[in-house]
């Protein structure tokens, strides 16, 4: 999906990186959806997504969805569950 969309979903700044990951992760989701049973891929959905994003985001480890980046030597702590898998 990133490959697909590019530029129509790359942020301008890294205080909109959950945009590109979650688009890029739910295009890849609803693609391979496409081709199974309903129940089935929403099954799937839900516990591939849901149990990840959950666990650190009932810690103090939970960050917004949406976050300011000030630092560009920071850019790779902006990344994990919450991001990739809250998001979508």
């Amino acid at each position: 999906a990133h490959l697909w969309f590019g530029d129509m979903v790359t942020m301008n700044w890294f205080n909109d990186v959950w945009m590109k990951e979650v688009f890029a992760n739910f295009m890849a989701d609803k693609s391979t959806g496409a081709s199974s049973d309903k129940s089935v891929y929403d099954l799937k959905f839900l516990t591939g997504h849901f149990p990840a994003a959950y666990s650190v985001d009932r810690t103090l480890g939970a960050n917004p969805i949406r976050q300011v980046l000030d630092n560009l030597q920071n850019a790779g702590m902006m990344y994990g569950p919450i991001i990739y898998d809250k998001a979508p």
